[in-house]
């Protein structure tokens, strides 16, 4: 099975990052997505949101998309840490 972990987000919360295409139709069309797995409590009302930690993947990930104008949008998904 290839690796799906191609490490496109540089950041300590950014546990994996990949491109993926999404097709909805017939609305939507094909989007290239930028999908970011990350540890980070994404809830701000949940007792363990760092909002500083999220504020700076935020930033890698905007950081990301604006030197990538082939990618439409970005996924972030929590995984739950090791």
């Amino acid at each position: 099975m290839p690796r799906t972990d191609q490490g496109l987000i540089q950041h300590p919360n950014a546990k994996a990052s990949w491109q993926t295409v999404r097709l909805r139709l017939p609305d939507d069309g094909i989007k290239t997505i930028l999908e970011v797995k990350t540890d980070l409590r994404l809830n701000p009302e949940h007792p363990e949101f760092n909002q500083q930690a999220y504020d700076s993947l935020i930033n890698a990930i905007t950081d990301y998309l604006a030197k990538n104008p082939l990618v439409d949008a970005a996924d972030i998904d929590r995984v739950d840490g090791e």
